[in-house]
């Protein structure tokens, strides 16, 4: 069986191989039951004594991406927050009690 023969994104995958070297962040296979999940794939080809070889890790990163994802939220929350927030918002560097950030809102009155 070969990476094309699994990949949800064959000529994708076909095409990324480069020099014998193949190196792909992202790409989307299918498992037995038809699900389709996004990997990593790292391979390569070489010959020694005379042979050739064939390798390759193909590794499942859905949890990452999930985790990207939230991060991606989170950041968009924060951001948000600190933007209409009518409050004095600031962050301090606990290492040299320095702010980091400081945002006073031009809605505050006395």
């Amino acid at each position: 069986m070969k990476p094309v023969d699994i990949s949800a994104e064959p000529e994708k995958t076909r095409t990324a191989v480069h020099d014998s070297v193949l190196k792909v962040d992202m790409r989307l296979h299918r498992k037995k039951d038809g699900t389709i999940f996004p990997v990593e794939i790292a391979g390569g080809y070489f010959v020694q004594d005379g042979r050739s070889f064939h390798t390759g890790i193909i590794r499942g990163i859905d949890e990452r991406k999930l985790a990207e994802g939230r991060l991606r939220e989170s950041e968009i929350k924060y951001k948000l927050l600190a933007k209409y927030s009518a409050d004095v918002i600031y962050k301090v560097n606990l290492k040299d009690e320095q702010f980091t950030y400081v945002k006073i809102s031009a809605m505050l009155t006395d």
